[in-house]
């Protein structure tokens, strides 16, 4: 899955929405290390958060999520135009 602000699962009659916020600062991710509880490993960075919401019931209509999609395809290319 990319980070691209907003995706929708849909799985059987069910639907969830993901929401990605890209965050000012990274963050580093640590756990517990196995060979000593007072160790801590390092496991990655990130830099998005993320929010799992449950869906409205797909009151998105189809019009609705296309007009989404191409707006956002074209900001995307107005940025890669204007970084070029």
């Amino acid at each position: 899955m990319g980070f691209c602000g907003y995706q929708r699962l849909d799985y059987g009659d069910q639907s969830i929405e993901i929401v990605s916020q890209a965050e000012s600062h990274r963050h580093e991710l640590y756990k517990r290390s196995d060979d000593s509880p007072e160790n801590l490993d390092f496991v990655g960075i990130f830099s998005h958060s993320l929010e799992v919401r449950e869906a409205d019931g797909g009151s998105h209509s189809p019009n609705e999520s296309e007009l989404k999609l191409q707006k956002d395809y074209e900001l995307l290319n107005e940025e890669k135009a204007a970084s070029t």
